[in-house]
């Protein structure tokens, strides 16, 4: 994923990213720094969902809430129900476009669905499931201990078998992995 490649070459003093445009189609480049690269130590460049992000230009903000609104709006979307790779694509961009900032929203969406009340069904997790999976992907990034208990309820409740909800189980799943891990040892004993 091209934002994905950005963000991490970001994280990397002097390197540039880019593209160029012909008859013969796009071509991408990246230029990396040699200098100091015997020095630099194994493993220091941020992995994946690491807790700071690099600072966006104004432009990549923007377009940014372009993207993420499209997002939200094929998640709530009934046109590609019968599509599922659609909806899992979707979610999954969500996740990854999602910053600390849209937190409090997926927490709106498991209020405003119901998906952790007490008279909850599976049915009412599985009507919304792409955007289920959307808020475990932004809870496994920037959830809290509190998270942790709402998300192992709803993973109780999903007790769905069909194969249009795999993903959505699965993200719930890997977000209450991370978040046991971020709570600490005692917290994961203790469940």
């Amino acid at each position: 994923n091209l934002l994905d490649l950005y963000r991490r070459l970001s994280a990397i003093p002097g390197a540039r990213f880019g593209y160029a445009s012909g008859a013969s189609g796009t071509d991408y480049w990246i230029d990396l720094p040699l200098a100091g690269a015997s020095e630099a130590p194994r493993g220091s460049l941020p992995v994946a969902g690491a807790e700071a992000d690099p600072p966006l230009t104004p432009h990549q903000v923007r377009e940014r809430a372009k993207i993420k609104e499209l997002f939200l709006s094929v998640l709530r979307s009934d046109k590609q129900k019968d599509n599922p790779n659609v909806m899992v694509a979707a979610a999954n961009g969500y996740g990854m476009l999602a910053t600390a900032a849209d937190l409090p929203a997926a927490r709106a969406w498991i209020v405003e669905k119901g998906w952790a009340d007490k008279d909850s069904t599976g049915s009412r997790l599985t009507d919304s499931w792409p955007l289920l999976m959307a808020a475990a992907l932004v809870m496994k990034r920037y959830g809290t201990e509190a998270d942790l208990a709402i998300l192992e309820r709803i993973l109780k409740l999903y007790t769905s078998s069909s194969h249009f909800h795999i993903p959505a189980k699965m993200a719930l799943v890997v977000a209450v992995g991370v978040l046991m891990a971020r709570s600490g040892r005692d917290h994961a004993r203790a469940v």
